[in-house]
């Protein structure tokens, strides 16, 4: 077991409306163990729901996402041969989305949300690559294509209970799904007829759980918490399937492999701590301590399909 921590200290200057309130957690830093999202609370420290007041509370947030697109390429001639090579990708994330629901119960909260596993929601890529050659007897254009999309939404259940005064104590559950397809051309021709063709096409996916408990005080100026998380369990499970052409050999055949289901223990023992005071009626400083106790665990249980 190895044990990696840093400190992350964020000092914050907050403008408030009035003297009562504070600054969210989305605005210091989306930290995850003080301060309030409101009803998005739901997927940060569980133990926060115990201080909401309302019977019941809905909640979503939208993140935009950013483009890319990259293109470049060259000439060259050496000898009798001219040859060019061009390419091209882009790159989208879907952004994310979160929503959430909340409802008062006795000593406490319940919530449930819908998020991805990652900040940037879905993620999709395409590229392709064309490399030319020509003589002044045969022209050869070989390209190359393809692209992977991947998603994982998950269902997060959180439970927030006083237990005395001002501490409470919070349950998390988080399952989700993901899954990733990978998908690849390749063709070639030679004067102008293809001569070879393959195309593999993979899709990975699994199921994945974790678990999290969750620490929190919090007083008229000051609030602290805690939160430790289990660690994701993942099972998951690959396929491929492709085709192989060869004109000129008169060469055929198609397939498909995949690898056992297997469970891993993919994400490991994580701990955040933090702490938010109010300094003046305009003034606040926020704390973030997270830390990951790191195992280098690999759960070998195989199942075939």
């Amino acid at each position: 077991m190895k044990i990696l921590s840093f400190f992350f200290l964020t000092l914050m200057a907050i403008t408030l409306l009035d003297a009562g309130a504070r600054a969210s957690a989305f605005s210091l830093g989306r930290i995850q163990t003080v301060s309030s999202d409101g009803s998005l609370d739901v997927i940060r420290n569980p133990a926060i729901l115990a201080s909401h007041r309302e019977n019941n509370g809905v909640g979503f947030i939208v993140l935009a996402a950013p483009f890319h697109e990259h293109r470049y390429g060259y000439d060259a001639y050496r000898s009798s041969w001219l040859t060019s090579f061009r390419a091209r990708d882009r790159r989208y994330t879907a952004g994310g989305i979160r929503l959430s629901y909340i409802k008062k119960i006795s000593g406490g909260a319940i919530g449930f949300a819908l998020d991805t596993d990652n900040a940037q929601g879905a993620e999709y890529y395409r590229y392709a690559k064309t490399y030319t050659s020509l003589n002044a007897a045969d022209q050869n254009i070989f390209t190359m294509k393809g692209s992977n999309l991947t998603v994982s939404p998950r269902l997060v259940i959180s439970l927030g209970k006083m237990v005395a005064g001002n501490h409470a104590v919070g349950a998390q559950l988080s399952l989700g799904y993901t899954q990733a397809g990978d998908r690849y051309l390749f063709s070639s021709l030679l004067n102008s007829t293809v001569d070879q063709r393959h195309h593999a096409d993979k899709k990975t996916d699994g199921m994945n759980a974790e678990a999290s408990l969750g620490y929190s005080y919090r007083d008229a100026l000051s609030q602290a918490g805690i939160m430790v998380r289990s660690g994701r369990f993942l099972l998951k499970r690959t396929k491929i399937h492709y085709t192989h052409a060869e004109f000129t050999s008169s060469l055929f055949f198609a397939g498909s492999v995949s690898e056992p289901q297997h469970l891993k223990y993919d994400r490991g023992l994580s701990i955040v701590a933090g702490g938010y005071r109010k300094l003046t009626s305009f003034v606040a400083v926020a704390l973030r301590i997270p830390g990951d106790v790191v195992l280098f665990l690999m759960l070998k249980i195989n199942r075939r399909s």
